[in-house]
């Protein structure tokens, strides 16, 4: 089983996905993001495939900076800052 909810590698997420997924959660997604916005400037979102192990993470970034990693885990996320 993969660390992500999203395993499969022929399907790449979005953040209707990701929110519908995460329900009430998505919510804490939106203010750390926002926080980020305002103290860092805006910021993007990418997904990448890190294997059948890993599965799909959201990279949050700040221009070309990884700024947090989000891994989507059912009814809540983890979240490491880089």
């Amino acid at each position: 089983m993969a660390s992500s909810i999203y395993d499969d590698k022929n399907v790449e997420p979005d953040l209707d996905q990701f929110s519908a997924d995460l329900l009430l959660k998505y919510q804490l997604f939106e203010m750390i993001r926002e926080y980020l916005d305002h103290q860092y400037g805006e910021t993007f979102t990418e997904w990448k495939y890190y294997g059948k192990n890993i599965g799909w993470i959201m990279k949050l970034l700040v221009g070309k900076k990884n700024v947090m990693f989000i891994i989507p885990r059912g009814d809540h996320f983890s979240a490491a800052f880089t």
